[in-house]
């Protein structure tokens, strides 16, 4: 059901947000000497990675090729979120076999209001 895969999704674009920080300079306080590592995950269906430049990306990975089908759609899509360093750093990549309408993306149901949405 396109619930299941939109949930797997948010899932994913929320524990990104929660890695993004891993790849930061060790906040005052912390002891001296702290280095940041960088940062493999795997939570469900999405690859986390963050390095040592302040640049995280996290990318939807179904399990079997099945899985990149919403259940009441027959084009497979996948989609990239990569943060950069600074304020302007956030890209979102969606892939699919068909078109995607810009008029039909939403976040929470809603137009994003100052994001530009591009097709390349």
């Amino acid at each position: 059901m396109m619930m299941t895969v939109v949930s797997r999704v948010l899932a994913g674009v929320c524990a990104v947000w929660m890695l993004a920080g891993a790849g930061r300079a060790p906040a005052a306080g912390w002891p001296a000497g702290t280095t940041i590592a960088p940062l493999y995950r795997e939570i469900g269906d999405w690859l986390l990675g963050c390095d040592n430049t302040r640049r995280c990306v996290a990318r939807y990975v179904p399990e079997d090729d099945g899985a990149l089908q919403a259940d009441d759609d027959d084009d497979p899509f996948g989609m990239t979120i990569v943060r950069e360093e600074g304020p302007l750093g956030l890209q979102v990549q969606l892939t699919g076999v068909g078109s995607l309408r810009r008029d039909a993306m939403r976040v929470d149901g809603r137009p994003a209001p100052g994001v530009e949405w591009r097709a390349t």
